[in-house]
């Protein structure tokens, strides 16, 4: 035997009780027994040792092969010392030699052995020690495999073994926490996750600071000692200047260092930008510090501007108290870089003081403080206003500009038509002057003129023009805003237009409703229905709550939920203020006119979209609020449309007149012709719900192939209210169309609202939104045996079931067996279904029978299995104590044999055998792992279940046997063993060697 071993946790791992599990890294230290050589190379604190220990653990519960640990130690330089250690690990008596350690890992096979050296950074490079390393690694027998953890690459030359790909490597990167495990860690520390964001996920790091512990000294004695003269002036400039980039580093010192800074705790890399934390500050000498920010603090600001980094560049200068360096910066990041971010400007507003604090630069960083907080204030409108007088003094037309641009902002949202005036002959004497940044402000309201006149090409033109000049963040979005009304005009809406425009930092309150108006119009209902509330919670002045409450009018009656459309036009027109204004009228009419069109009222709906055309008009001024209403008005009033500059949106239009034509002909040839819209959604933002469906009905009738489609999205999206629609067209006065909406409903089934929970296994359990049902068709046997049937085999064909369920009938006595036995069945899953309408559940054809909606059915068995597979991939992962959750839940779910009631068939026992070999198998790894955990009573009520399923399982046996031992029972342990071998004894045949080591631990007690 080598050397007295002095290391704690020297040949066993340390316990890691309580340790967060982290599978990801547990799963790739599983390919320690797959590759020769795993290197895990890391600074300290990353829990190297944790995560091996963990590894180590997990593969004691779940064996991949035999761990043997040795954690390393100075003396390990010595050969002997080292070669000591690994046979003290692995049992060897006698002299230690490498030949030996081979010889007793070769023992093992054909089970993997892996040596686990932790902190192998110990070992000298050069030393007798690491020599011995590298002839170990050359020695191992083919089941050998060695783990080399450390600070630094282990003294090994691997390139051999890297050119045949047998060398996995894991680094700082995969050991670091990820933002789940440190909120995990927060949690069971009952701090908040926010507390320790700030340490870089560093592992020891984050638990210091969770325990608030010392976290300098751990930087002063593990960190800084290590680092050598260019890393530790490297990181004293980092720290000096409150951040570096790699590039300045490099300009201000010429240094390539040998360690990348990011590589260190507390020094955060993103993009480039290194980050010292404050904690090194108390590390360094202070003195030192501030004799390194003098030196380099204009050097880095410079080098900074000129490589475009503004916002670093004006973070170092405000660090370095000088004014003229923090204004030059100031003024290239908000004026030349358009930095524009409320919290980037805050922190800059309130580091100003003396003259940098009078300097017209803080006077433009403050009023676009005040604008980020209520653009509509005199504070804003003064500040930007003294900011332009400052600028034109100065002579600094450029920057002039940029505030003259604020304050025409800030009159256009003020609707001051004057002050605009002021800003363009402003704008136009700076163009007129030579200052070029002038120019595309003035396209901008050339763009709002064109608006005012309805047309949108020359809008288009104008914004393309200010698009091709730089402009601060606010007119970049009014822009959008104009591309998107321009765009509205000529039927093109675009989603991701409005939402730009509403990010944007030119956003006007009051016109968050295009995030509405743009979904509706682009065919994007299902955005629009999945949260309903969210969009009503976006608006906040009068104005914007009045044209959302009547836009989402618009919507609900659009999708035919009637009740909510009347509340909306209630709040609407109670914010509908002061009433007159012809877009207001128009805004509020027509949400009206289709909720009447909705109801069915065609002659009221006729009527009431007379009386608002007669009283106002469709022409250019009014045309944009009649823009969603293109088909009704084609419809029933196509003559409205005649003095029009710009049509009302092609798609509309078109729909409307070939339903026209089909009201006044009753022929289907418009329809025939028509475009079809290129999605369901804009088909209904054009027609809205009732036309959608009357058009889909003639479509169908028409011979068009998208019908079918769009009618199973508008059951599946819409539901009952398109249904209910379709029921209305069967009636329809053209009779094709009627019968076309009759074969609609019989084909195209509709998704229940009500989630179906099936319990099948030890029961025949059927329950409809948690309440269990009373049908009288439930208790029939063979309705039961048919579900189950299914369960098993979702997708089947007629025959099959005729097969297995009626084997000794006839095929005609069979058939009418099936087809008495599915309609049963039906009726017991939609008890609600109206006849002649599509199964949802159970689709049927001539051949096949389809068991479908499984997002609305849960099913005990087919939970069984996910959790079971669940646990496979988990337990496959190297994290076994991740499975025994879905184990748990798994084994629980088996209540008995499937379909218990039932008489066996021969499907049915197949599947009944293949369910409850499953639960048996994963009953015993439930009792094994949770043994292992010491949750002992569970243990062994799950094993004794086991056995009361399955006598002969010697592995349930052996878990409560060993549950007992456990518990210090030996009595009760010695009964469950002579009930094990009188069971077995009956079976006949050897024992498993599990058990007879189980009877060895027995007899020797």
């Amino acid at each position: 035997m080598g050397s007295p071993l002095t290391r704690p946790f020297r040949v066993h791992p340390p316990g890691v009780d309580g340790v967060l599990l982290r599978p990801d890294v547990l799963r790739r230290l599983l390919a320690r027994f797959e590759a020769r050589l795993t290197i895990v190379r890391a600074g300290a604190g990353f829990g190297k040792t944790t995560a091996l220990a963990q590894a180590v653990e997990q593969n004691r519960l779940a064996p991949r092969g035999h761990d043997h640990w040795i954690g390393c130690e100075p003396a390990d330089a010595r050969r002997e010392h080292l070669l000591g250690g690994v046979g003290e690990s692995l049992g060897i008596v006698g002299e230690v030699t490498v030949t030996a350690i081979a010889e007793a890992v070769a023992a093992y096979s054909p089970a993997q052995v892996c040596l686990v050296f932790d902190d192998v950074h110990e070992i000298g490079g050069g030393s007798p020690g690491a020599d011995a390393l590298g002839e170990l690694l050359a020695a191992l027998p083919s089941n050998g495999h060695l783990l080399c953890a450390g600070r630094t690459t282990p003294p090994l030359n691997v390139a051999r073994l890297d050119a045949h790909g047998a060398v996995v490597r894991i680094d700082e990167g995969d050991l670091t926490l990820s933002p789940p495990d440190l909120a995990a860690l927060a949690d069971a520390a009952g701090r908040a996750a926010s507390d320790v964001a700030h340490l870089g996920g560093w592992p020891a790091l984050v638990a210091l600071g969770l325990r608030s512990g010392p976290v300098p000294d751990f930087l002063n004695e593990e960190v800084l000692t290590s680092l050598d003269d260019d890393q530790r002036t490297l990181l004293a400039i980092t720290v000096a200047l409150g951040g570096a980039s790699s590039g300045m580093l490099q300009a201000l010192t010429g240094i390539e260092p040998s360690r990348p800074l990011g590589d260190l705790p507390m020094v955060q890399h993103q993009d480039g930008w290194y980050r010292a934390h404050d904690l090194w500050n108390e590390v360094f000498d202070q003195a030192m510090i501030l004799e390194c920010r003098r030196e380099r603090l204009r050097p880095a600001v410079r080098h900074l501007l000129d490589t475009g980094e503004r916002v670093r560049a004006v973070d170092i200068a405000v660090r370095g108290h000088e004014s003229d360096l923090t204004i030059a910066a100031l003024r290239a990041a908000v004026i030349d870089g358009r930095v524009e971010d409320p919290d980037v400007l805050k922190r800059w507003h309130q580091s100003m003081d003396g003259a940098v604090g009078n300097h017209p630069i803080a006077l433009h960083v403050r009023g676009l403080l005040e604008q980020s907080i209520d653009p509509t204030t005199d504070r804003c409108r003064a500040a930007f206003a003294d900011a332009a007088a400052g600028f034109a003094a100065l002579g600094d037309t450029a920057a002039q500009v940029n505030s003259v641009a604020e304050l025409g902002f800030w009159h256009h949202i003020q609707r001051d038509a004057p002050g605009l005036l002021g800003v363009a002959g402003t704008m136009m004497e700076l163009a007129g002057a030579g200052e070029p940044s002038a120019t595309p402000y003035i396209d901008i309201i050339n763009a709002f003129a064109a608006l005012a006149q309805g047309d949108p090409e020359a809008m288009l033109t104008a914004v393309g023009r200010a698009r091709g000049n730089r402009m601060t963040g606010r007119f970049e979005a009014i822009a959008d805003w104009l591309e998107f009304q321009a765009q509205e005009f000529l039927g093109n809406s675009n989603v991701e237009l409005a939402d730009r425009y509403l990010a944007g930092a030119g956003a006007i309150r009051g016109t968050e409703v295009i995030a509405i108006s743009a979904r509706w119009r682009a065919g994007r209902i299902e955005e629009l229905l999945a949260d309903p509330g969210a969009w009503g919670a976006r608006t906040g002045s009068e104005r914007a709550r009045f044209l959302t409450h009547a836009w989402l009018a618009a919507v609900t009656a659009g999708v035919g939920d009637l009740d909510t459309a009347r509340e909306h036009m209630t709040m609407a027109r109670a914010l509908a203020g002061e009433r007159g204004a012809p877009q207001v009228e128009i805004t509020l009419a027509l949400p009206a006119v289709l909720i009447v069109h909705e109801e069915g009222d065609h002659e009221r709906a006729e009527a009431e979209m007379r009386d608002l055309i007669e009283r106002i008009p469709v022409s250019d001024s009014t045309r944009l609020s009649y823009n969603g209403s293109g088909s009704l008005i084609a419809r029933y009033e196509p003559e409205a449309l005649a003095d029009l500059r710009v049509p009302l949106p092609a798609r509309d239009l078109d729909l409307g007149l070939a339903l026209r034509s089909l009201d006044a002909t009753g022929d289907l040839d418009a329809i025939r012709t028509v475009a079809w819209p290129t999605s369901p959604g804009e088909l209904i933002s054009s027609l809205f719900l009732r036309t959608t469906c009357e058009f889909v009905a003639a479509g169908w009738a028409a011979g068009r192939p998208e019908a079918r489609a769009t009618a199973e999205w508008l059951l599946d999206v819409i539901g009952e209210p398109a249904r209910a629609r379709f029921r209305d067209h069967t009636e329809h006065h053209v009779a094709v169309v009627a019968a076309a909406a009759k074969e609609l409903l019989a084909s195209v089934p509709l998704p229940p609202d009500e989630v179906r929970r099936l319990k099948l296994l030890g029961t025949e359990q059927l329950l409809l939104d948690d309440r269990e049902t009373d049908s009288d068709d439930w208790r029939r046997e063979r309705v039961r045996s048919l579900l189950g049937y299914l369960v098993v085999h979702p997708d089947t064909t007629r025959d099959a079931v005729m097969t297995a369920l009626w084997p000794e009938a006839d095929e005609d006595a069979a058939r009418r067996n099936l087809r008495s036995t599915l309609n049963l069945l039906l009726g017991v899953l939609e008890a609600g279904r109206t006849g002649g309408d599509a199964a949802y559940f159970v689709r049927a054809d001539t051949n096949r029978i389809r068991l479908a909606g499984r997002d609305r059915l849960d099913v005990d068995v087919w939970r069984f299995d996910e959790l079971l597979d669940e646990a496979e991939r988990l337990e496959a992962d190297g994290a076994p104590t991740l499975a025994l959750d879905r184990l748990v839940d798994a084994v629980g779910l088996y209540r008995g044999d499937l379909l218990s009631g039932v008489q066996e068939g021969a499907w049915l026992f197949v599947e009944r055998q293949r369910l409850h070999v499953r639960f048996v198998a994963a009953s015993v790894r439930t009792a094994e792992l949770l043994l292992a955990h010491g949750r002992t009573d569970e243990a062994v009520a799950v094993a004794t279940r086991t056995i009361g399923a399955e006598p002969w399982s010697e592995p349930a046996h052996r878990a409560v046997v060993a549950g007992h031992l456990q518990r210090g029972d030996r009595a009760a342990a010695r009964r469950a063993m002579q009930h094990c071998r009188d069971v077995l004894d009956e079976l006949g045949g050897p024992v498993e060697e599990l058990t007879e080591m189980l009877e060895r631990r027995l007899a020797a007690g």
